[in-house]
C-alpha cells in the first residue's frame, strides 16, 4: 500500500464479486514470498488481456529494490 501511494495510486479495500476479478484492468497477490505476483488469468478468464500490468510492473520493481535495500 505504501508503495502504490508513493505511486500516486487509489487503493480502495472491499470484498469484490468475481466478475469484478475477471474485468480487472490488473491484478495481483502479494505476500512475503512472492512480493507481488501479477495474475493474467483467473478460472480461465484472462485479466488485462492476458499480459502484466504496467501498475503491477511499477509496484513489483518497488517492493523488490525497498526488500534489497532493507536486507542490505
Amino acid at each position: 500500500m505504501q508503495y502504490a501511494d508513493e505511486s500516486g495510486l487509489k487503493i480502495e479495500e472491499r470484498k469484490f464479486t468475481k466478475e469484478e476479478a475477471y474485468n480487472a484492468k490488473e491484478a495481483f497477490i502479494s505476500s512475503a514470498t512472492t512480493f507481488m505476483f501479477p495474475v493474467v488469468k483467473i478460472d480461465g478468464h484472462e485479466v488485462g488481456g492476458g499480459v502484466v500490468g504496467e501498475h503491477v510492473k511499477e509496484l513489483r520493481a518497488l517492493y523488490i529494490k525497498e526488500s534489497i535495500a532493507r536486507a542490505i
